[in-house]
């Protein structure tokens, strides 16, 4: 399951640049073999932004 392969971890940076170059760097980096993937909020800092289920709700009205 998605729960016994799955990890997590959640960090907040003081600056638009620190986060510009930590996304840059672990996104797609491997550690212990596994992937990294990094994803960051949307809602509160993109204008246009729409959740999915939204997005696909609306498009299919």
């Amino acid at each position: 399951t998605i729960a016994d392969t799955a990890l997590c971890a959640v960090y907040q940076l003081s600056t638009n640049k620190l986060f510009l170059e930590a996304y840059k760097k672990a996104d797609g980096m491997k550690i212990d073999g596994r992937r990294v993937v990094v994803d960051y909020e949307r809602g509160r800092t993109q204008k246009s932004w729409l959740p999915r289920r939204l997005g696909m709700f609306i498009i299919a009205q």
